[in-house]
């Protein structure tokens, strides 16, 4: 995919933004990501996209579905392990990232070029 969707740019900016040592915990911010929960819109170069974000697996896990009008859906999936916060995210391009913070991609409209890994 060519370009973050403002939603996850959104997302991922409000996690990485906090500012007090406490705040900044993986859990801290994994507890913001989750207080998106629900569907947002957006306009990105002309085309409609709809967000929705929903916390799953008894709390663990955050999933962010991307439904952009002209395109196939895609996923992120958020999570902490241990000290940090993971995104994993499927794309309709058929790669998936995984980015781990601090190295989660900020509120650029492209994506980063590396990444921790992908599973294959």
């Amino acid at each position: 995919m060519r370009a973050i969707h403002p939603a996850i740019a959104i997302a991922f900016a409000f996690a990485m933004a906090v500012p007090t040592m406490a705040q900044t915990s993986s859990a801290a911010a994994f507890a913001q990501l989750k207080s998106l929960a629900g569907e947002w819109g957006a306009v990105q170069d002309g085309v409609r996209v709809r967000e929705t974000y929903t916390v799953t697996a008894n709390g663990t896990a955050l999933l962010a579905e991307t439904r952009p009008a002209n395109e196939s859906p895609m996923i992120t999936m958020f999570t902490v392990d241990g000290k940090r916060l993971l995104a994993t995210h499927y794309c309709s391009a058929g790669n998936n990232p995984i980015w781990s913070q601090p190295r989660l991609p900020t509120c650029t409209r492209a994506w980063p070029s590396r990444s921790i890994g992908s599973p294959a």
